[in-house]
C-alpha cells in the first residue's frame, strides 16, 4: 500500500463509523432544543474530524476548519464567543435565521403543489397548513401555522425568485425536483415532500422525542 493510502477496507470501516456517529448525532439533535442541541453538533463535527483525519494520515491540516469550529463552539458553552462566530455587524435590520426561511420555502412549495393538484389558492394554503401542523411544526411564535401564513410566505418566495435569496433559490429548487420525480402526480409530490420534511428540517414538536 502506498505510503498515507488507506486500504478499501479501513475506508468502508471509517466510513461505517461515520455513519454511525452521525446517525448517533442526529437522534441526540432531534431530541434537545435550543443550544441544548450543540452537544449533537460537536459529536457530528467530531466524527467528521476523526473521519479526516484516519482517512487523510498524512494531510491532517484538512481538520483545521472543522477542529476551529469545534473549539468556538467548545467556547460558547463557557460564555465565550470567538470571532468565528460572531454576528456580523449588518447596517440594517439583521434577517430571520435561515432555518426559518428554509422552512417558510418548503411550505411555500407544498402550497404550490396542492395548487397544482388544482385546488384553489386559499384551499391549497389551508390544506398545506394543516399537514405541517399535524406533523408537528409551529410558527416562529410557537402557535399553529395558518393558512394566511402559507400564503404570505408563497408570494414571498415568487417575489424573491433571481434575487440571490437562498431560501427563494431552494422554493424554487424543491419545485423543479417534485416536478421532475412526479410530472403529473402531485398528490404523490406532496405525499413525498411531507415524508422527506421531518429529516430535512425537524418538527418544533418531536413525534418521538
Amino acid at each position: 500500500m502506498v505510503e498515507g493510502r488507506i486500504s478499501l477496507p479501513a475506508l468502508t470501516a471509517e466510513l461505517v463509523k461515520l455513519h454511525h456517529k452521525l446517525q448517533f448525532a442526529t437522534n441526540k439533535y432531534r431530541g434537545s432544543g435550543g443550544d441544548g442541541r450543540r452537544p449533537a453538533v460537536r459529536i457530528a463535527l467530531n466524527a467528521l474530524s476523526d473521519f479526516l483525519g484516519n482517512v487523510y494520515a498524512l494531510d491532517q491540516d484538512l481538520r483545521l476548519p472543522i477542529n476551529e469550529l469545534l473549539y468556538a463552539i467548545d467556547d460558547l458553552d463557557r460564555g465565550k464567543v470567538l470571532e468565528l462566530v460572531e454576528p456580523a455587524k449588518v447596517d440594517h435590520r439583521p434577517p430571520n435565521p435561515l432555518s426559518n426561511g428554509l422552512f417558510r420555502a418548503t411550505a411555500a412549495a407544498l402550497m404550490e403543489v396542492y395548487k397544482l393538484d388544482k385546488m384553489p389558492r386559499k384551499q391549497a394554503a389551508a390544506h398545506a397548513a394543516r399537514k405541517l401542523n399535524k406533523l408537528g411544526y409551529r410558527s416562529e411564535n410557537g402557535q399553529r401555522i395558518t393558512a394566511k401564513e402559507v400564503e404570505n410566505w408563497r408570494d414571498l418566495m415568487k417575489e424573491r425568485q433571481g434575487k440571490n435569496d437562498i431560501a427563494a433559490d431552494r422554493y424554487a429548487t424543491i419545485l423543479s425536483e417534485l416536478k421532475s420525480k412526479y410530472p403529473k402526480e402531485p398528490k404523490k409530490a406532496a405525499q413525498f415532500l411531507l415524508g422527506v420534511l421531518p429529516d430535512m428540517i425537524p418538527p418544533t414538536i418531536p413525534a418521538n422525542p
